[in-house]
């Protein structure tokens, strides 16, 4: 029977002996006596304390009677309180009575809330070994049971279930609000400030001020009482765990008809608290009490040493009110919730204990057997056990493919607190997705998914978004997990206080902006995670089929596998419904994951005002991001706001970052010019100035570029490399630091040219140095390697520099080169003529030049080894120009350029006749050629 085996736990609880009978008389019917004598046999029932006050009630006809409240003296206040609520709490028709006039005999006898002072103590009899004082009522003596049966009562307070050595801090309840008789030693008191009442005057304190304990707060009879009868109820199961057995089949260690009678007292108890809300009474005169305390001892100034006054006694007995009207309302909530858990458990032993816990984890299934049932209600763990208990259940009838509606009307009927309205459409949500995968039938298959989906979003707030995603994707319903992610967001932030943090900076102090913020992004991961899934299944290679192993039908596909075209598709719907959402909190996450992902050109794509705010709070927030600023000029490029873009990208070029080298800093600022010359209508006002500085930072960072390629040639100049990469420089600095010091005289030349110094003997200077440095690398190398070498050094700077003579100084070049082509001779006289022509120097320029060069009669040439050198250059122009006169484009130039030759020829023959020999003779000869064809020249 259930009255044995709870007799057997309560045995346990007792370490094997027998119970007394004052523990286990709400349920253990009285003990029977056979007495045998020569007349026969005769049974006696030995009363229990119940029964005692059960006659005294009916013989008294009520409480007010001086035998009951004798009785309550006998018994001791605590344990007639007990007892007292056995009949109080019974339900039975027949004890209605009985059991009105012991809710009055509690209310009469039951005593109030007090401050207990210490003066009211002897000495050892109401002190502890520390100092402290003891509450008469727990003092942890033994109170034997009537009927002489020799065991104590009660034990000491630590042993009940309600006291804080119970007790821990579960969800919505506090242990520590709930007294239990025994001493206060935390330390605290509210009463600290009274002792300055005690001790002599001016300030010296007196003998009596040497030790003066604070008062403590006694709670009443029928408070701990209470607490003693919920103990004994909960007492064969309070610290057991719920299972026992193997692994593989574990078993409950109470049937549910033994809970069910657990249950039965525990919830009489519920009704009593919910009936008897008075069981604090009004609060007692604080004069009487103070007499009651001190025996009536008359004044004088011991006595108004002690009275600490009547307005303060007042308080401090409204005070000892207070807090045992919120320990009784906190025991009521034990109790409610220990009834909840203890029907859940009833659930379960009805549906198999090993069936319903295969459903849960391996680490549930250890925490359940590890845990007792006081962890399981008053923890964290405990409800979190509870809970996975409920999901077991739910989760047993959805693998059977049956109606989860019984299961939640009986799970709502015992346990609301664990298994909520909320929970109850969540089993629905999930039976009709169960449902829904399993039908062949499209339109039966859309409506049940419509349905779970409404019946999501009224719930989504309490969802566990993971396991309603999962039942969606499983029927390919994409769109409505982001409908159910809108949802679940709105229900848990409904004040938009995301929103708030989000656009104000995202303020770290304000932890309830942060809380919702992280609570939506939270939900809306699910999305984006989903989304990535679609994408990476649209990206999947379609194999083959392949040759099956045994003949027969083809295996039926797999319904998780998606196809890539499909996948493509869905994922592109699911895109579109998030970006039509008007949350913008949905929108950051969604732009967040595309950057991740590197999605930029279908971030580019999006048409939405979020996006703007998004990328400009970004770059505000995160300066150092340059990904950010490099996607924002892009969307302001793409959007033809080209002046932003072009604003934008000036600031890259010039950011200090070791992350950007020079040639992306040079791109930028390409970029920068080409958007501001594509700015059109009102907003190309004052870009003027704009372009300007952007051109002259371009030509500097083009130097600079040159100047980074040379340096990365020298050894020695390694080290400064990276500060080229890191910043655009100024002129001064690359000429000072790297140009000078290193001996760029190309990079010298770009940088006079770039500050427009124009410095003749500087720039003679740099060029016979870019000369002389090429000769000296080909040194080894033959004439004619030479010549090609220098002329294409002089090509690639003269196309640089040729417009300007002041940093391309014709003639000082042409005597240059000439004189190393006299000097290494060869017999070739129109390389340089040549080499000058493709840079764009006409011929007229050439003749010019080289004609001056000649009427010089510098005496170089003839040290140089040929003093004819600069005629037959000479001779080499005019033959050009004689077998190509289209050469020179305009026909009045060309009439023009025809007499200038002819007179320069006339003039060269002239000083040839004056110096016969066999090399100017064959001079003569050409000359003489040369000048003929100019007579038959025809414009």
């Amino acid at each position: 029977s259930p009255v044995s085996k709870l007799m057997n736990l309560f045995r346990n609880s007792y370490n094997g002996r027998e119970p007394p009978t004052v523990v286990v008389q709400h349920f253990a019917d009285p003990r029977q006596i056979i007495l045998l004598s020569a007349q026969g046999s005769i049974i006696v029932s030995i009363l229990r304390p119940v029964d005692c006050l059960r006659q005294l009630l009916i013989d008294c006809g009520g409480p007010e009677a001086d035998a009951v409240k004798s009785y309550f003296n006998l018994l001791g206040p605590e344990e007639a309180t007990a007892t007292a609520l056995i009949l109080a709490t019974s339900q039975a028709i027949v004890d209605r009575q009985v059991a009105e006039w012991s809710a009055k005999a509690l209310l009469l006898y039951g005593g109030e809330p007090r401050l207990v002072y210490p003066a009211q103590y002897g000495a050892g009899a109401g002190y502890s070994s520390a100092g402290y004082p003891t509450s008469p009522g727990f003092q942890g003596g033994n109170t034997t049971a009537p009927g002489g049966a020799g065991y104590p009562m009660y034990q000491s307070p630590g042993q009940y279930p309600g006291s804080p050595s119970f007790v821990s801090s579960p969800s919505g309840f506090n242990p520590n609000l709930i007294s239990t008789p025994q001493v206060n030693t935390s330390g605290y008191n509210p009463y600290h400030h009274q002792q300055s009442a005690v001790g002599g005057q001016g300030g010296q304190a007196g003998p009596a001020a040497a030790y003066h304990p604070m008062p403590d707060l006694q709670f009443s009879a029928r408070h701990n009482g209470l607490y003693l009868y919920i103990s004994r109820i909960l007492r064969p199961l309070w610290c057991q765990p719920l299972v026992s057995g193997p692994g593989d089949k574990p078993t409950s260690i109470v049937s549910g008809t033994e809970v069910e009678f657990i249950i039965s007292h525990l919830n009489n108890v519920k009704l009593f608290l919910e009936q008897y809300t008075n069981l604090v009474g009004s609060p007692m005169d604080p004069m009487q009490q103070y007499a009651g305390q001190h025996g009536g001892r008359g004044g004088g100034a011991g006595a108004g040493a002690q009275f600490v006054g009547q307005q303060q006694q007042q308080r401090s007995h409204q005070d000892a009110l207070l807090s045992e009207k919120k320990s009784l309302l906190l025991v009521r909530q034990l109790v409610v919730h220990t009834l909840q858990v203890l029907g859940l458990w009833m659930v379960v032993v009805d549906h198999q204990v090993d069936q319903v816990l295969k459903a849960l984890s391996h680490d549930n299934n250890n925490l359940l057997r590890q845990h007792v049932l006081r962890d399981i209600v008053v923890t964290s763990t405990g409800r979190d056990i509870c809970v996975s208990l409920v999901q077991g259940l739910i989760q047993r009838y959805l693998g059977d493919s049956a109606n989860t509606d019984a299961i939640s009307s009986k799970l709502r009927e015992v346990c609301p607190g664990l298994y909520r309205v909320e929970d109850a459409a969540s089993s629905k949500a999930h039976e009709l997705l169960l449902a829904a995968a399993q039908t062949n039938k499209p339109a039966e298959r859309s409506r049940m998914v419509q349905e779970a989906v409404e019946i999501a979003k009224g719930i989504a707030g309490s969802l566990r978004l993971d396991v309603i995603v999962s039942h969606l994707t499983a029927v390919h319903a994409y769109e409505a997990v982001v409908e159910v992610c809108l949802a679940a967001a709105a229900k848990k932030d409904p004040q938009g206080l995301a929103l708030h943090f989000y656009q104000h900076g995202e303020n770290m102090d304000d932890t309830s902006g942060l809380s919702a913020y992280t609570a939506r992004t939270e939900a809306y991961r699910h999305c984006t995670r989903m989304l990535e899934t679609l994408l990476s299944s649209s990206n999947n290679i379609q194999t083959s089929p392949s040759v099956p192993k045994i003949p027969g039908p083809a295996p039926p596909a797999d319904p998780s596998q998606l196809e890539p075209a499909q996948a493509g598709q869905w994922a592109e719907q699911v895109f579109q419904t998030m970006v039509a959402s008007e949350d913008e909190i949905l929108h950051a996450t969604l732009y967040q994951w595309l950057i991740d992902n590197r999605y930029t050109d279908r971030l580019l794509g999006i048409k939405s005002p979020y996006l703007c705010a998004y990328l400009k709070r970004g770059i505000a927030q995160h300066p150092d991001q340059l990904h950010l600023f490099d996607i924002i000029w892009k969307y302001y490029e793409k959007n033809g706001q080209y002046l932003p873009a072009a604003k934008i990208l000036d600031k890259l070029s010039g950011r200090h970052s070791n992350e950007l080298n020079l040639k992306s800093r040079v791109e930028y600022l390409s970029r920068a010019i080409m958007c501001v010359k594509s700015v059109e209508g009102e907003t190309s006002r004052g870009v003027g100035q704009l372009l300007t500085e952007l051109e002259e930072k371009m030509e500097v960072a083009r130097v600079q570029l040159m100047v980074l390629e040379a340096a990365s040639n020298i050894p020695s100049a390694a080290a400064s490399l990276p500060r080229l990469n890191s910043d655009l420089l100024d002129i001064t600095t690359l000429y000072q630091d790297w140009a000078e010091p290193y001996q760029l005289w190309e990079c010298k030349l770009a940088i006079l040219a770039t500050a427009g110094h124009p410095d003749p003997l500087l720039i003679q200077s740099i060029w016979t140095n870019i000369i002389d440095r090429e000769l000296e690398r080909l040194a080894a190398s033959d004439v004619g390697t030479k010549k090609r070498s220098i002329s294409s050094k002089i090509e690639s700077l003269g196309r640089l520099y040729s417009s300007s003579s002041k940093y391309f100084p014709l003639e000082f070049l042409v005597r240059k080169l000439e004189l190393f082509s006299c000097r290494e001779g060869g017999g070739e006289y129109v390389w340089v003529p040549l080499c000058l022509q493709k840079i764009g120097v006409d011929l007229p320029r050439l003749l010019d030049v080289y004609n001056r060069i000649y009427l010089a009669k510098e005496s170089m040439w003839l040290t140089a080894g040929n003093e004819l050198h600069i005629l037959h250059v000479l001779s080499s122009i005019l033959t050009m120009f004689v077998e190509a006169p289209m050469s020179v484009a305009s026909s009045a130039d060309r009439r023009q350029f025809t007499v200038v030759c002819q007179d320069a020829v006339s003039a060269y023959l002239g000083e040839l006749y004056m110096k016969q020999s066999e090399a100017t003779a064959a001079m003569i000869s050409r000359f003489r050629d040369i000048q003929a064809k100019l007579d038959r020249l025809k414009y």
